[in-house]
């Protein structure tokens, strides 16, 4: 009796499909106010998940359906740097010029950067971000004139070089506007109209378009950020709370070709297919583009790297209240796309998170989290020095001011632990947990638990 009512306790997990479990993992994310925007998940060319989820307008309380548009911002990279090679295919350019050479203006500082080191951000320009600090007023205010893309490439003619060209990598957003007025004088077309010929209409790409605040535009989301405190944060907050608030609107006129278009997941699922090798694009002209350049190994709008150990071809995109990532793991064929317009989101976690079902490698499915304080007196019988299981040494203390206990490891992080229950403590830090255990702790991480033992 006992095993057959094990079996039937094991049937609802052993039938979850790898869809089920994505889409739960996204449902759980969205309930706890940690995720709104829309997912695809492909593998070995079957598309596993295509869905949306939270609100594309809370004002109005529009739901987010695959074909919603969103701000992909430095997604816009790859669509650049991809016109640039075009060009250069076309014979109309060569990636080793000098790019003064078709650009007015340069300072002598400029003059020998070749427009391949603009493209693999190695020139040594400087990023105007960087100035601006990402949602600031200072931000916002510099980018709200029509002529901001202008604006900000004067702003960095009068700034020394970072390094010399070629010498260090350093990601610059300026580097990718000067390549956007490059593409208007070379192709004598718009940067949006050549990107529309050479790339959006030949995929198929019918939602991808340059934001223009000038007009409407169909089945936009609405980029939302919020400032909740902590504590409720943890214990999760309703995608309709009064926490949440809109941020303002960046006027971003074409051509801002570091981060100015607009796409959906359905179209980026075209994209990524063509760069995946779908008989679209010319296979030499892919290797090209997905050919990392040293120092720095970024390629042509994509960084090349390892996940899990296996290979893969990855970019974020980050705005106010818009956030963004493709992920790509060509062996396998495996595509993860996610445009979200809430910022306040853990997008590596979630990526990994999706990822690991995809693998069927370990995870944890989002809860909310109930936490109070805990005094000196609590506190103090899990005080020490911890031995992990992973070679690592954990130090445990007392945080009284804040009622929490710290952990920390030499080198890598200083954690807060708030206390859910006598033993059990959440670390909002890696959106784990560190539970106490006879003298021993257990640090849940990604789906993972690792023991330590307490050594003094």
């Amino acid at each position: 009796m006992r095993t057959l009512l094990a079996v039937l306790l094991a049937l609802p997990l052993a039938a979850q499909t790898i869809p089920d479990r994505l889409d739960e993992y996204l449902t759980a994310r969205t309930r706890l106010g940690q995720f709104s925007g829309a997912v695809l998940v492909a593998h070995e060319g079957k598309v596993l998940l295509r869905k949306g989820y939270g609100y594309a307008n809370l004002e109005h309380l529009v739901p987010v359906t695959p074909e919603t548009k969103f701000e992909i911002a430095s997604l816009t990279k790859a669509f650049t740097a991809f016109a640039v090679h075009d060009l250069a295919r076309q014979q109309k350019l060569k990636l080793d010029d000098p790019f003064c050479h078709y650009f007015d203006g340069c300072p002598d500082a400029w003059k020998a950067i070749t427009i391949a080191q603009l493209i693999h951000h190695t020139s040594g320009i400087p990023d105007y971000e960087e100035n601006l600090e990402m949602g600031s007023e200072k931000y916002y205010s510099a980018l709200a004139h029509d002529d901001s893309a202008k604006t900000n490439i004067e702003w960095a003619r009068t700034k020394p070089l970072d390094f010399a060209p070629g010498t260090k990598f350093k990601y610059s957003n300026t580097a990718y506007l000067i390549l956007g007025f490059l593409i208007e004088r070379v192709s004598g077309k718009s940067y949006e109209d050549f990107l529309r010929e050479r790339i959006f209409t030949p995929l198929k790409m019918t939602s991808t378009m340059h934001i223009d605040r000038t007009r409407v535009q169909r089945n936009r989301a609405e980029a939302y950020t919020h400032q909740a405190p902590l504590y409720d944060v943890v214990g999760g907050i309703e995608l309709t709370s009064d926490h949440l608030r809109r941020v303002p609107e960046l006027r971003q006129l074409p051509p801002q070709a570091d981060g100015g278009l607009l796409s959906t997941i359905d179209d980026l699922h075209q994209w990524t297919r063509a760069l995946l090798g779908d008989g679209t694009l010319d296979a030499a002209f892919v290797r090209e583009l997905l050919t990392p350049n040293q120092p720095g190994g970024y390629a042509s709008g994509w960084l090349i790297n390892k996940r899990f150990e296996r290979d893969r071809i990855t970019h974020t995109g980050v705005l106010p209240g818009m956030v963004s990532e493709i992920d790509l793991y060509p062996h396998s064929q495996t595509i993860v796309i996610l445009l979200s317009n809430l910022d306040r989101i853990r997008i590596a976690n979630i990526m990994r998170d999706l990822t690991s079902i995809v693998f069927g490698m370990p995870y944890d499915v989002a809860r909310a989290h109930k936490v109070s304080h805990i005094d000196a007196a609590h506190a103090a019988k899990y005080l020490g020095t911890y031995k992990l299981d992973d070679g690592r040494v954990m130090e445990i203390k007392h945080d009284a001011e804040n009622g929490r206990l710290e952990a920390s490891v030499k080198d890598q992080f200083v954690a807060g632990l708030l206390p859910e229950s006598e033993t059990l403590y959440y670390a909002p830090m890696w959106e784990g947990t560190i539970s106490f255990v006879n003298g021993a702790l257990i640090m849940r991480q990604a789906g993972k638990d690792i023991r330590g033992e307490r050594v003094k």
